[in-house]
């Protein structure tokens, strides 16, 4: 539910604020704070998932979500001030219950080995296909009068399968205390994964934030955005199944730069594509992008950080993400898209990215690929 809430609430927050006149500039300042939030959140994720505070966390976060939609669909006029309710409460508690995702399961894997990721995320993937193929059509159908109460739905929902998923302390251990952030940013191979990530989560971001931009922009319209999502999520449901026998057999190492090029790919593909019906067909570039970057962060996570460190990993690598987002991808984003377009900027962080997966290779060809 919650990779389904991503398509109602977060993705298509673009084709809102487009649909009902906001200025492209007040939506490239609202993504800037959503990143600011996010980085606030992935700050706090940690302490929520030890105290076993997830349960909290998610009805707590229901409300401000429900909250900040009433505010940003049915507050008379058309002003700033709703946008940004809809970004703080709306996107935020959204925001915490994505972050959770992932901390969550990882933390249920200490104890439940046989729980491969790969195959946990294709189900998000596939929910998130209908949800976006669905929902598109009836943003179409209906117009944009149903986002309210689509959203107060799902949420609803989501928060009761939430609270039957085990939410239990996590015992702090000599060796999980001794899990600093600090002693963590003493290896190399992560220091070196870290700055090489960047990009590429920056270009999955804009892909994901601009697409439904980018298909309007073209001629589109409602539906072929959610079928773009729908087509992207379907991929990630087949392939994702078979992720880990991929990577065991090529490594993630090469993996992880076969991702990085693969959104330089994705980003040239979906942007220079002349009309919507071949932007939704380049996006079978997902395959190449997505498909093998997502589960790899998870992945490298794992083999190169003891069970104890790995949580603590994750988390920082997403604070860095998300400051990282803040003080630069967004503002950087926004300026090229008001001076070059969607599609020109999207390219040039593509190229950034397979740059990055470039130098992502080089730097670690010789470096120990295990837990330190």
């Amino acid at each position: 539910m919650c990779y389904a809430l991503a398509f109602f609430i977060h993705i298509s927050f673009s084709l809102y604020m487009t649909e009902l006149g906001y200025s492209s500039i007040l939506l490239a300042t609202m993504l800037s704070i959503v990143s600011g939030m996010l980085l606030l959140t992935r700050f706090i994720i940690p302490r929520i998932i030890n105290r076993a505070y997830c349960h909290k966390a998610m009805i707590i976060s229901t409300a401000a979500s429900v909250i900040g939609a009433a505010v940003f669909f049915y507050a008379p006029g058309l002003s700033p001030l709703k946008a940004f309710c809809y970004t703080v409460l709306a996107i935020g508690g959204y925001q915490v219950q994505m972050s959770l995702s992932d901390p969550w399961i990882m933390k249920i894997m200490e104890t439940d080995k046989d729980m491969d990721y790969g195959k946990v995320r294709s189900f998000g993937s596939i929910a998130y296909a209908v949800a976006a193929v669905a929902y598109g059509w009836a943003l179409t159908k209906f117009g944009i009068g149903i986002a309210f109460w689509s959203i107060l739905v799902f949420e609803v929902v989501q928060l009761a399968i939430s609270l039957t998923i085990p939410d239990e302390r996590v015992k702090m251990s000599t060796e999980r205390k001794g899990s600093s952030w600090k002693a963590i940013l003493k290896k190399p191979l992560f220091l070196i994964f870290v700055g090489c990530y960047l990009f590429p989560t920056s270009i999955y971001a804009l892909l994901d934030s601009y697409m439904p931009v980018l298909i309007l922009e073209k001629g589109g319209n409602s539906f072929q955005a959610g079928l773009s999502s729908f087509v992207m999520a379907g991929l990630e449901f087949i392939f994702l199944m078979f992720y880990s026998k991929v990577a065991d057999k090529v490594g993630t190492r090469k993996i992880i730069v076969i991702s990085m090029i693969g959104y330089a790919v994705k980003a040239f593909a979906v942007s220079l594509a002349p009309t919507p019906e071949l932007v939704i067909a380049a996006c079978v570039t997902q395959i190449i992008s997505f498909c093998l970057f997502m589960p790899s962060i998870v992945r490298f996570i794992q083999e190169t950080n003891t069970p104890e460190e790995a949580a603590s990993a994750y988390s920082l690598l997403q604070v860095i993400d998300s400051l990282f987002s803040t003080v630069f991808t967004n503002p950087v984003a926004g300026l090229l898209k008001g001076s070059l377009g969607t599609g020109p900027m999207l390219c040039v962080f593509g190229i950034l990215s397979a740059i990055s997966g470039v130098i992502f290779l080089m730097l670690t060809k010789d470096r120990e690929w295990a837990a330190e």
